[in-house]
């Protein structure tokens, strides 16, 4: 089943292939329009990236910040591709066009997705806020139950200090990725400390 599955796609990607090889400069044209719509968004994602470090601190936005500048090198290069496919068209070098065109289609859609993550990183962040104030509630309540069972353990008095302290703190959400099982937090110094909880840990 496996294999029939394997060679379903193989064909389905073959005839996409063949398709574009005979409606080339159809295609050319609804790429060259696709990749002027998706180039007109990187200033708007610009845009909303400046606020975002408004609102959020860097490390928050690591992992999108280069994205603008990223997209657009993509888009130039999938208008280069299409130049180029034009002019294997031209010269009837078809198979040729077909692959350029192939590899600018990947990456207007690249650069799309990178675009769409800045602009969906607002809501994500907006909306880890009220599960953070969740999650050190909980933290607080699991500290003063170890500080009540355990006073002078030696084993948990040094986690129960840190966590703590980046209650105390006040501090930044790095990652919510494994939330609500436990969430990673920074202080103002930049020190990372992991907060665990009882929840979801199957």
């Amino acid at each position: 089943e496996k294999a029939s599955a394997t060679l379903r796609a193989q064909e389905a990607a073959f005839q996409e292939l063949r398709d574009m090889q005979s409606r080339l400069p159809e295609h050319l044209a609804e790429l060259e329009q696709r990749t002027a719509e998706v180039r007109a968004r990187v200033q708007t994602s610009r845009v909303a990236l400046a606020e975002l470090t408004r609102r959020y601190p860097a490390n928050a936005l690591a992992s999108i910040i280069d994205n603008p500048d990223q997209a657009l090198q993509l888009l130039d290069g999938a208008t280069e591709s299409v130049r180029e496919a034009r002019a294997d068209v031209d010269k009837d070098d078809r198979p040729t066009a077909v692959v350029r065109t192939r590899a600018a289609q990947l990456a207007v859609g690249q650069a799309a997705t990178l675009l769409d993550a800045v602009d969906g990183a607002g809501a994500e962040l907006d909306a880890a806020a009220p599960r953070l104030v969740s999650a050190i509630a909980s933290i607080s309540s699991d500290v003063t139950d170890a500080q009540r069972l355990a006073p002078s353990n030696p084993a948990v008095t040094p986690y129960v200090t840190r966590a703590q302290a980046a209650i105390t703190a006040g501090g930044q959400l790095l990652s919510d990725e494994y939330a609500p099982a436990w969430w990673v937090l920074a202080d103002p110094e930049g020190n990372e400390i992991c907060l665990c909880t009882w929840q979801d840990r199957a």
